[in-house]
């Protein structure tokens, strides 16, 4: 018995130093392919696009030296479109930013006077904004906004007969203020669809007038209402304010490769 175990021993060393003959002498240790994770969707950065969308705008209209009402107009709605850009930080979360923005306006409306004498017509012409912008990113491509600053609007105003013959012109450039809220999507890398509402306000500014036929050829029904017309500049005082609805789609050049981990 005591043969065979040492026999048996001596067989196994010797296959093992055979099969170890045939080895190489170094052979190459793999290890496992580490996993490659693709960056997160990230907000940093500087962006340009094109937006179009719809508005509508409310202005009352007072005579500026006797204050009496002459009407409200509160359909001035129309078609908007331009473009935007700007650029943001993420931190986090957190995205942070600033934006110019510049919209053409295609809206007209108009109001009766209360005296039934005269129209005030109105015509928007072009809009713009800059403004900052403070967002949560609750998912990596998604980004909830809100969105304030300085707003520019500029107007046609017509005083006209209700036989539709222009008296008193103007075209004012106003500024006033504006804030909103948004929501945007990273659809595809550098790329993202925006939809946002903004409310944009004006304070009362009194605008001069001017006529277009002789002052003669005025309605005597206008001069008694508005007795300020017959000094050659009629001074109204103009309240408006804007409602706005934009969707629009940015192009955004990425700074580096500054990515959000969640």
């Amino acid at each position: 018995m005591k043969k065979l175990t040492v026999g048996l021993a001596l067989a196994s060393a010797f296959a093992g130093s055979v099969f170890a003959a045939d080895l190489p002498d170094s052979m190459p240790v793999y290890a496992p392919r580490a996993s490659v994770v693709p960056p997160l969707y990230s907000w940093t950065g500087c962006y340009i696009g094109p937006n179009v969308g719809g508005g509508w705008s409310g202005t009352t209209f007072k005579d500026a030296t006797t204050l009496i009402s002459l009407g409200t107009n509160n359909a001035a709605g129309g078609v908007f479109g331009g473009g935007q850009v700007g650029c943001d930080y993420q931190y986090g979360w957190a995205v942070f930013g600033i934006r110019g923005m510049f919209d053409g306006i295609r809206a007209t409306s108009n109001n009766i006077w209360p005296a039934q004498v005269a129209v005030n017509t109105t015509s928007l012409r072009w809009a713009s904004t800059v403004t900052a912008r403070l967002g949560i990113a609750p998912t990596p491509t998604l980004l909830v906004y809100l969105h304030g600053g300085a707003l520019k609007i500029a107007d046609d105003h017509t005083v006209q007969t209700p036989a539709g013959q222009a008296l008193f012109t103007a075209s004012p450039t106003r500024s006033g203020w504006t804030a909103g809220i948004g929501l945007e999507w990273g659809f595809a890398p550098n790329w993202s669809l925006f939809v946002e509402y903004s409310y944009g306000d004006f304070a009362t500014e009194t605008i001069g007038f001017n006529p277009v036929v002789p002052l003669a050829l005025i309605p005597t029904a206008i001069l008694i209402v508005t007795p300020g017309a017959a000094q050659g500049v009629f001074p109204i005082n103009v309240r408006q304010d804007l409602n706005l609805l934009l969707v629009g789609v940015n192009y955004r050049f990425q700074l580096g490769q500054s990515y959000a981990r969640y």
